[in-house]
């Protein structure tokens, strides 16, 4: 099913399964993807890492285990909370044992759920630990001891930075991961994760971004009928072109268990999912390494499937000879006073949206330091990502050609290109949750279609903005090597007020990927007038044209 103009698509959108016909299609693609996820997330260019800070204390011991709470900054003053579980070994330990990541999704209760049918992420904790991992359960934003920023009312998004809940949680996620290998029983080349649901989101989102993930089972989450409802789940650009199940085909050809059930958006997996999965690890050579369990229930993370689940690990990440279920223990539980972090100690302050802003705008502003030097190194290191952020593939293009613009008016005068604003704009998505997620921006839908109209005219041009057509031929051109020169119109556009970027360059992201350095390294030496531009951006313009 192809997406078009008037095809907005949503959480719940039906897709249709995407075949590849060789390993090198599928390669080719998937360094794309791999890479849009980061950008979308917030993950490139590559954000430095602040000290941890880590602290473990208040060990309990129970059978065959110990518990202990566990707390560190994945940013500065930004607390990531939970517990960590690790075996009691009866006599010398011989080796280095796996670490697994435990990412809880929404459950009432967070970490802390338990004696539920449905599912209990402490059972699951316990008995991993139990078997000789390191295992690792933290606190979505928001949830228990994680309590400077609500998750359902999330109000720190800063989209043009790409800060946004999803973004926030893979951070925590790849900074857990810091954690657990940070602690000197953690063998680095035997790092598994599960979660079910919003934690086979966080899963699966972990599984594209993080090379050192071994073996990963994201359960109740891989689907072509529904992305997932939360914020907590959408970024925007992620599904621009992709889904869930290409995120999870990232992970190919890494032993892959994917949980589903009868009574949720998972009940065709056995006929859809799985084999798509397979389709692709087939091209490495590895079909054998993808696994799943289809269980008549409703949304879950029950005891017959962690059972499953437990003897995937057992056979990827501790060296048993088969994948045979291993049977849950039933075992004493900590107290809750043992399990809450903050139970007794100083609770951290709320944090305000703008003060997680700030600390995420200055984490970006230090990624983006070495790549704004000069305009060799932003074209080198930003040039590939601002695409990304424009949800711009060749391809996309492509198939655009030959469909009627409706964001903008384009005539050809001699060897020009004119665009000028159309009576009717496209909304950015339309009116759906999360759109940003799933379609283009309005700017970003105009870009699209300058470069398809460019794509269809013979010869090289200059390209003439007027209007608030103008930051969209500004972008087009930088992309486009069909452009030997520019004359746009900037409809004033400050890059000091926040406003005007609403205004002109409403964008997710595009600030995270350089800005409009990124644009002007990208045009480089060629010709570029700037009409009703401040002083302020002309000098910016000109010291990137090199």
């Amino acid at each position: 099913m192809s997406t078009t103009q008037e095809d907005v698509r949503h959480t719940s959108y039906e897709h249709a399964v995407r075949h590849f016909a060789s390993r090198s299609e599928w390669l080719d693609y998937a360094r794309w993807l791999r890479r849009h996820a980061r950008v979308s997330l917030g993950l490139l260019p590559g954000p430095p890492r602040c000290a941890l800070r880590a602290r473990l204390f208040g060990r309990w011991e129970g059978d065959g285990y110990s518990c202990e709470k566990a707390s560190f900054e994945s940013l500065p003053g930004f607390f990531v909370t939970g517990n960590t579980f690790r075996p009691l070994h009866r006599g010398r330990r011989k080796r280095k044992q796996p670490g697994i990541l435990c990412p809880h999704g929404h459950w009432p209760d967070g970490r802390l759920h338990d004696h539920d049918p449905a599912g209990s992420v402490i059972a699951r904790c316990i008995q991993l630990a139990r078997m000789g991992a390191t295992v690792f359960s933290w606190d979505m934003v928001g949830y228990n001891d994680s309590c400077q920023i609500p998750h359902r009312e999330f109000r720190a998004a800063d989209p043009h930075w790409g800060l946004s809940l999803m973004g926030l949680q893979a951070w925590n996620t790849i900074r857990a991961t810091d954690f657990l290998l940070s602690l000197p029983e953690v063998n680095a080349g035997r790092i598994g994760v599960t979660g079910c649901s919003g934690g086979g989101t966080q899963t699966f989102a972990h599984m594209a971004v993080d090379e050192r993930i071994a073996a990963a089972a994201p359960i109740c989450m891989i689907s072509y009928r529904f992305q997932g409802g939360c914020l907590c789940e959408n970024a925007p650009l992620l599904r621009l072109h992709a889904t869930n199940v290409e995120l999870a085909r990232l992970f190919a050809p890494k032993p892959l268990f994917v949980g589903s059930c009868t009574g949720d958006w998972t009940a065709d997996t056995p006929e859809r999912e799985l084999p798509a999965l397979r389709a692709v690890y087939r091209l490495y050579g590895a079909k054998g390494r993808v696994f799943g369990l289809h269980v008549d229930a409703g949304h879950n993370y029950n005891r017959r499937m962690r059972e499953a689940v437990y003897g995937f690990f057992n056979r990827w990440l501790f060296g048993a000879a088969s994948v045979r279920p291993v049977g849950e223990s039933a075992v004493g539980r900590p107290p809750l006073r043992d399990r809450m972090v903050w139970w007794g100690r100083k609770v951290p302050a709320r944090m305000r949206p703008k003060a997680l802003r700030e600390l995420w705008r200055r984490r970006c502003e230090a990624a983006l330091r070495p790549h704004l030097k000069g305009a060799a190194a932003a074209r080198k290191g930003l040039g590939p990502l601002l695409p990304h952020a424009l949800g711009i593939t060749p391809a996309s293009v492509d198939q655009c050609r030959a469909a009627d613009p409706k964001s903008v008016s384009i005539a050809v005068s001699g060897q020009s290109l004119l665009v000028t604003p159309a009576r009717r704009s496209r909304p950015g998505g339309g009116e759906v949750e999360f759109a940003l997620t799933y379609n283009r921006s309005a700017l970003a839908q105009r870009v699209h279609e300058v470069l398809a109209a460019l794509q269809n005219a013979s010869g090289h041009r200059t390209l003439v903005g007027k209007g608030d057509a103008g930051p969209a031929c500004l972008l087009a051109g930088a992309l486009s090597r069909r452009v030997k020169a520019l004359d746009v119109d900037m409809c004033g556009f400050d890059p000091a007020e926040e406003n005007s970027w609403r205004r002109h360059f409403d964008t997710p992201c595009i600030r995270q990927v350089g800005g409009l350095a990124t644009a002007f390294a990208m045009v480089g030496t060629r010709p570029l007038e700037l009409r009703s531009a401040p002083a302020t951006l002309k000098e910016l313009a000109a010291r990137y044209a090199r």
